[in-house]
């Protein structure tokens, strides 16, 4: 809806409460004879910034003229026209807000009416500059694109905000995640999952104790590595992917083992960043259980659960890994078939 609104001058809208027209094109995009409504064109309307960098991708090609407005899409090397040139220089030049380009063209070349208005003036020279599609239609070009194509993972690589790359990402986001897990996880991460700690840092008034064993607070590094049911999961699965015995770590010294002990992408590595991310989504499943129901889950019930989403998810994983004791011993601990070596 951003890019809709880019081509609507507001006084148009506020008039018809919408926008109808017999043909919308936009990169590909053709609406016939719809009504816009309002709340639609105007869904980004503080996103003042957004618009201003998107409304630069939107390129109008100048062909026949007759479906480009003049004052009001994005043509010219100044931009749009209606933000340098006043209303009443518009009217003095005999145009209205509405005109088209066809509107200043004659047999094919520019006749712009004229005019003393200095920034009218400036606008009028630099007509001649502006590319032709001689013989042929007006088009909309999506500039991002060679091929003038409007996509959308062109429009988010546009206006977003790009930072840094976080060290964690392979973890999170990799070949054959679960969505659900790894969203799970960029919270634990960010640190915005509400935990007794998080709420009553926001002056919410809830008892700090740990949901699932309530022996101390429940904070993001006590719930899911520090507390008795939770380092009893992660024995089990650590077990599962890790041929010998280890203890568990702290959260800022476990996940960083993780990330590099699974670091490719081979079947192997994935089952454990797989089991990384459903425990962390399937403990925080069970402090949710025992937070708002009666209900509560044992330490093999909760492994099951476990092995259910991973096994679930490798029906549709097709890669395989090399044949060696560590990747032996995920195959046989996960029941996968041994074709996988």
């Amino acid at each position: 809806m951003i890019f809709l609104i880019l081509r609507v001058d507001q006084d148009v809208i506020n008039k018809n409460n919408g926008l109808t027209g017999s043909t919308l094109e936009l990169c590909g995009l053709i609406l016939f004879g719809k009504s816009l409504p309002l709340q639609m064109l105007l869904g980004f309307g503080a996103k003042s910034s957004l618009r201003s960098t998107a409304l630069k991708a939107i390129q109008s090609k100048i062909g026949d003229g007759s479906s480009t407005a003049l004052w009001l899409d994005y043509l010219h090397p100044k931009g749009i026209l209606i933000h340098s040139v006043s209303n009443r220089a518009i009217y003095n030049s005999g145009l209205s807000r509405q005109s088209k380009v066809a509107d200043i063209l004659s047999n094919g070349d520019w006749c712009p009416p004229s005019t003393t208005h200095p920034g009218l003036l400036e606008a009028w020279n630099a007509l001649p500059s502006i590319p032709r599609r001689t013989g042929r239609c007006d088009c909309v070009s999506w500039t991002p694109s060679p091929l003038g194509i409007f996509k959308l993972k062109d429009a988010w690589n546009l206006v977003r905000i790009r930072s840094d790359l976080v060290p964690w990402r392979k973890l999170a986001w990799f070949e054959g995640h679960i969505p659900r897990h790894s969203f799970t996880v960029w919270r634990v991460f960010n640190n915005c999952l509400p935990t007794q700690s998080f709420l009553r840092h926001r002056q919410i008034p809830v008892s700090p104790s740990c949901s699932l064993c309530w022996n101390a607070t429940e904070d993001t590094d006590h719930l899911f590595f520090d507390c008795s049911l939770s380092s009893a999961i992660w024995k089990g699965i650590l077990g599962k992917c890790w041929p010998r015995s280890r203890r568990i770590l702290p959260f800022s010294r476990e996940w960083l083992w993780i990330d590099m002990t699974f670091l490719g992408s081979t079947l192997c590595d994935i089952v454990g960043k797989l089991a990384f991310c459903a425990t962390i989504n399937q403990i925080w499943m069970e402090c949710n259980i025992r937070k708002w129901t009666s209900n509560s889950r044992t330490v093999g019930q909760i492994w099951e659960s476990i092995s259910f989403d991973i096994k679930g998810k490798l029906t549709n994983v097709t890669s395989r890994c090399i044949d060696s004791p560590r990747n032996r011993h995920i195959v046989v601990s996960w029941d996968l078939p041994r074709s996988s070596l």
